[in-house]
């Protein structure tokens, strides 16, 4: 009787042990001793030598299998570039540094035209002489009132740049710059002219020679003509706040589009691998008035031939645009006699910016770093170890004569050979009294 208890124990030991390997199969990637190759090795097996052939077999093979998987399969994804996006609110953003350009075909058409012809100048070119000594820039205006409020508020951007050189078709072709007309343009302010000479900019002369050229059907070459409008240092911007304009007048036959480059400040719009970056906008020309509704975006990508080093700004635009009309004669009142009530004003257009949001979306293009390569690479070589798991699984006993390791069996054995492939083992955990035997064999 006592033995058949004992072999009663025994089998519900046994169903236990298999109930239990599932668990060992999750906790064999924990295990240190599994993970490691060698150790798989040299780890010892119950039962005959040639469990322990299998087990060893079956431990290169994982091993090789984890080694290939990751060589094979892990490796091609580590030049994936990764990319992480993330929104914030800020208080205010910077005002852009802003190119204007024309571009080269355009140029061809307006040139012949430009003298005596056209003029660019703030909107309330009085009221910037006084307050920010200049008209050659884009000022505030509050659209509700039509007034300019103060200094701080008005005189948001400093005066124009150019290019240097014969490379300035917009300063030496004749237009005026800073004055409305030809009569404001010849007054002056005390000793101020109002026509402005511009100083030169690199940045301009770098963008210009950036953007395409035109040939014209006499074999003439043409290039981009491009203003620079910077920013006064640390202006900044609300959403919802009165939009900053810059007027154009020109009463030539041509209808030039304005494309307009928007950096943060200080940062030329291209960068050391010849690039424009920072955003843009194009704005229709005469006739309308157009407001680049701007939202600020940060991208860094380490993927391109020249990768950044910081964040860069980039000012994406929604463009709102009305028609340039005025009243005629009659202002605007009904006149059976006139049919038109109100004219297009094709002579005259209205550029300006406004931010649109102060949610700034942050956007990190980058590879995989060090570390998390190497975290792939364990857990697909760990994934491909637990293999082992569903063939061999710890039995709960040590043999002493294999420095006190928990041996490892065979998953499917019958529970009686089982019993009997541990008979003299010892229980791992079990600790004896001092002067006492060891603990009971498993039979």
């Amino acid at each position: 009787m006592a033995t058949g208890a004992g072999h009663v124990n025994a089998v519900s030991e046994t169903a236990q042990g298999v109930s239990g390997n599932v668990n060992a199969a999750k906790g064999i990637m924990a295990d240190n001793e599994v993970v490691k190759s060698m150790d798989l090795v040299s780890a010892p097996v119950a039962g005959p030598t040639f469990c322990r052939l299998l087990f060893i077999f079956v431990a290169i093979g994982v091993c090789v299998f984890g080694v290939y998987t990751v060589v094979m399969g892990g490796a091609t994804t580590w030049r994936e570039p990764i990319t992480t996006i993330t929104t914030t609110r800020v208080k205010a953003v910077d005002y852009p540094d802003i190119y204007l350009c024309l571009a080269a075909n355009d140029v061809a058409e307006i040139f012949p035209e430009m003298e005596n012809n056209f003029f660019v100048s703030t909107l309330s070119v009085t009221d910037s002489r006084k307050l920010c000594g200049t008209a050659a820039t884009m000022a505030s205006l509050n659209v509700v009132s039509g007034k300019v409020l103060t200094k701080d508020n008005h005189c948001i951007y400093e005066e124009m740049q150019c290019a240097s050189g014969a490379a300035k078709p917009i300063g030496s072709a004749g237009a005026a710059l800073g004055c409305e007309d030809m009569e404001d343009c010849s007054k002056k302010t005390g000793d101020v002219a109002h026509q402005v000479a511009l100083k030169s900019s690199p940045d301009v002369d770098k963008l210009q020679s950036t953007l395409p050229t035109y040939e014209d059907k006499d074999g003439t070459k043409w290039g981009a003509a491009c203003l620079k409008i910077p920013a006064v240092k640390d202006k900044k911007g609300l959403a919802g706040s009165d939009p900053i304009f810059l007027k154009f007048k020109f009463s030539g036959t041509a209808n030039p589009i304005y494309h307009v480059y928007f950096t943060k400040q200080g940062v030329p719009p291209v960068n050391a691998a010849g690039e424009i970056r920072g955003g843009s906008a194009a704005y229709a020309g005469p006739g309308l008035i157009s407001v680049a509704e701007l939202t600020l975006e940060l991208e860094k990508d380490e993927t391109i031939s020249t990768p950044d080093k910081t964040f860069v700004s980039q000012y994406t635009s929604n463009m709102w645009t009305k028609l340039s009309v005025k009243a005629n004669e009659n202002h605007g009142k009904p006149d059976l006699g006139t049919q038109d009530k109100l004219t297009m004003d094709f002579k005259e257009s209205l550029m300006g910016i406004s931010f649109k949001s102060l949610f700034v979306r942050k956007t990190h293009i980058r590879y995989k770093t060090f570390l998390e390569i190497y975290t792939e690479l364990g857990g697909i070589y760990a994934a491909s170890i637990a293999i082992l798991a569903f063939i061999f699984v710890k039995s709960g006993y040590v043999d002493k004569k294999e420095g006190g390791k928990e041996m490892y069996i065979f998953a499917y054995l019958p529970a009686s050979m089982r019993v009997k492939w541990l008979a003299g083992k010892s229980a791992k955990g079990a600790k004896s009294a001092k002067g006492a035997t060891a603990p009971a064999d498993p039979v």
